[in-house]
């Protein structure tokens, strides 16, 4: 037989009745609130799967874009060893055919590959890595102008119509440098002034 002292049962159902009562307090004071803030509890939960529903559709978006980033890679480097006039005849006909089955599963997912137009301007161009290789040029109508894109970029295309960046194409512009000449004129110029 368990035996249980009157004090410690009336204590027990006293504790357990304050905790029961704030439970309920709190589940009042947030009636009270949605009610007094006219929000309706459906409407919160329903914001709050729809917040759900974004932050895993931008997950998933992440991992297919890191999936397809993947890929485009390995289309890169099929595209190099084609290009490259070491490799031999009968590899660069094998990679012909691989390349020609990703191009195809690319397509598939919407991906595509770009190329910045030659003779643009680097700065308003989209898709393009910073850093570009510098081509120096004493024309100064080229300064920023794209000189050679020698890696294309990929791009998805989206729902809207618009294009996600997949990789940024690599391309070599010109920067504008003085000719020499001009550049020492300036030099006695501004020594003779002084």
């Amino acid at each position: 037989m368990i035996y249980i002292q009157a004090d410690d049962f009336i204590h027990f159902l006293s504790k357990y009745n304050t905790d029961t009562l704030l439970k309920n307090q709190k589940i009042i004071n947030l009636e009270y609130q949605a009610v007094n803030d006219d929000v309706d509890l459906f409407d919160i939960k329903d914001k709050k799967e729809d917040e759900i529903n974004r932050y895993k559709e931008g997950y998933d978006a992440k991992i297919f874009h890191n999936f397809l980033l993947r890929f485009t890679i390995v289309d890169q480097s099929i595209n190099d060893y084609i290009k490259d006039d070491s490799t031999d005849e009968v590899v660069r006909d094998v990679l012909e055919d691989i390349q020609e089955v990703m191009e195809d599963a690319l397509a598939e997912c919407s991906v595509e590959s770009f190329s910045p137009e030659i003779g643009g301007d680097y700065r308003s161009a989209e898709g393009v890595a910073d850093n570009p290789k510098k081509v120096d040029t004493d024309d100064e109508s080229k300064h920023f102008v794209i000189a050679e894109v020698f890696d294309e970029g990929y791009r998805r295309e989206m729902d809207d119509g618009g294009y996600k960046i997949i990789t940024q194409a690599k391309v070599s512009v010109y920067i504008y440098k003085r000719p020499e000449q001009e550049i020492d004129n300036k030099e006695q110029n501004n020594t003779i002034q002084e």
